[in-house]
Formats: C-alpha cells, structure tokens, sequence
C-alpha cells in the first residue's frame, strides 16, 4: 500500500510504501483524530490467509504506529473504513473465511488499537456479496452500500444496509436494473435520503460509464 501526503496546493509533503513480500492494495483512507491516517485494504503478505483485510495507522508523517490483519483462511477485503467516536475503527468489506456463500458482506468493529472486538455479516443474496463504502448517519448508525452479483445476468446491482450503531440490520434494499451498476460511494443528503454513486457498462456512450 501507498499513502502520499499533499499540501492545500498540491505539492507533495511525503509519500510512505507499506507492505511485504507479496501484493497489497489500499482501498480507502482517512484522517483519524490524532492527526494520523488509517488506511484500509487486504494484504497477501500478513494474516492468516490467502488476502486478509488490513489496517494500517500511522502517525501525522505517516509513519506506522501500529497494523491489524483481520479474516481466515480464505479471501477477505476491505473497501472502507470509518473511525467511531470511542477512537475504534468500523471496516467494511467483504468475507469468504467465515460465511456460508461464497462471498458475503463483512463488518468488523475494533478498538482504538485495532483490535477486533466484533463483526457482522450479511448477504446471501449472490455468490459475490461485497460493501463498498460506509458512512455513519445522522442518528447514530451506519449505512454501507455494496454490490450483490447477479449469476444470471453476470452484472451488479447496488444494495443498501442501514444498520444501527451495534451493526444491527435495521433495514435493507437491492436495486436490480437491467443497467448492471457497479455502486462505489454512498453519503447522506440533508433530508435524511442517501445518494449513491457508481459505474455502468449498459447506459452511456461506452464500455464503462458514472
């Protein structure tokens, strides 16, 4: 994974590699409340598996202040992450380690220091189950979307999981179109609705469209 840092004007102030001997691959980052950066992804070289989820977090010069792996003995992936108000981390991703299917949504709460305290999953509704983005909302919960694999159809269709602060489903809703989108982020309007946002190979002028 590569973390670079960038003034208000774009010059680079540093740039860090993290990883091992095999491939890494960064999904998201933000900044955590110590100044420092979290960043989040999946690892070949550490864990337990064949890819396991991993967090990295580092201080204001992104040096490593501490890292966490996080899955089993088969693929698991992580595409975001959000630091909760008790200094732990919420990750979303997806699971093949610990789920019935083939691949299914994944949540893991930690605490300030990473360590994993517990999880949840979710799915069931394709072989290929994966969250993309998480934000928490406006009363305390969270709400991730993710894609859900059509076999039949070999496309994606944006699913939603509204949850409350334990990660508990409070509701959830997939969006099957003939349109095969791809969803990537989700925020929070100011009316409490959710605007997603994402990529199509079946609308638009060509082979991969917004």
């Amino acid at each position: 994974m590569v973390g670079c840092n960038r003034d208000e004007n774009g010059d680079e102030m540093f740039n860090r590699a993290y990883g091992g001997e095999d491939v890494e691959f960064c999904r998201s980052i933000i900044q955590t409340t110590n100044g420092g950066y979290a960043l989040v992804g999946y690892t070949e070289s550490f864990g337990a598996g064949e890819e396991d989820i991993w967090l990295v977090v580092t201080d204001e010069d992104g040096e490593p202040l501490w890292e966490r792996t996080y899955g089993g003995e088969s693929e698991d992936w992580c595409y975001g992450v959000i630091q909760l108000d008790n200094g732990g981390f919420l990750l979303a991703g997806s699971t093949e380690s610990f789920t019935e299917g083939t691949r299914d949504f994944w949540l893991v709460f930690t605490d300030e220091d990473g360590v994993q305290e517990s999880t949840r999953t979710y799915g069931g509704l394709s072989t290929r189950d994966s969250f993309r983005s998480i934000i928490q909302t406006s009363d305390g919960g969270y709400a991730l979307i993710g894609g859900a694999w059509e076999i039949n159809d070999r496309t994606y269709n944006p699913y939603i999981v509204k949850t409350d602060s334990e990660g508990e489903p409070v509701w959830s809703q997939i969006y099957r179109s003939d349109l095969g989108a791809e969803p990537w982020s989700i925020k929070q309007m100011t009316d409490n609705g959710y605007v997603l946002a994402g990529s199509t190979s079946r609308y638009g002028d060509g082979g991969g469209d917004y």
